[in-house]
């Protein structure tokens, strides 16, 4: 879902998404003292590294899961699902939008 999301960013979105990251990086700084201390690595490496940003590619995506495969203690080919999602990519596409356009219709339900 978010590399559909930020693939298609501009449909939902008038403010571009790497404008949209620096902002969510600089209130991450100014809440960050809420976070439990245990995750607060973990929300930096993610803002950091602007994997939101990335996955608009199925580079990024790869590179994403290749880092996860060595942080994990087990070995999973993660980054071969890449291929899944390549060969499936117009259907679940097709999904996302779906999703999203119910997903607004409701919160248009909810606050009209």
């Amino acid at each position: 879902m978010d590399h559909f999301l930020s693939k298609n960013w501009e449909k939902y979105q008038s403010e571009p998404l790497k404008n949209f990251l620096d902002k969510v990086k600089s209130e991450f700084e100014t809440y960050k003292i809420f976070l439990p201390i245990e995750k607060l690595g973990y929300y930096e490496r993610f803002l950091q590294k602007s994997y939101l940003y990335e996955y608009q590619t199925y580079e990024g995506i790869e590179k994403t899961l290749l880092g996860l495969e060595k942080r994990i203690g087990y070995k999973v080919p993660l980054a071969k699902a890449i291929e899944d999602l390549k060969s499936n990519t117009e259907e679940l596409e097709k999904i996302f939008f779906v999703f999203l356009d119910e997903i607004q219709a409701h919160i248009n339900n909810q606050t009209n």
